[in-house]
């Protein structure tokens, strides 16, 4: 599947790949990452991420701009 505009990404805990965005915890731009959308009711909403090309010290994921689906595996 295509990447899609970020604003259209599933918040309903579905792990997607997104694009775009900026790593925290990294330095510069970090092309894909595998991540899920996360709220803690009262208190903050976020990508929490999985993977990202930049290693694994990336925690959450700020400003993506597309994303699109996991490849299926079966």
């Amino acid at each position: 599947m295509e990447r899609q505009p970020i604003e259209t990404a599933p918040k309903d805990g579905t792990w997607v790949m997104l694009f775009g965005g900026v790593c925290i915890d990294e330095e510069g731009q970090t092309p894909v990452a595998v991540a899920r959308w996360l709220t803690v009711p009262g208190k903050w909403s976020d990508w929490i991420v999985a993977y990202a090309e930049a290693g694994f010290n990336c925690t959450t994921y700020d400003n993506p701009t597309e994303w699109a689906p996991l490849p299926r595996t079966d």
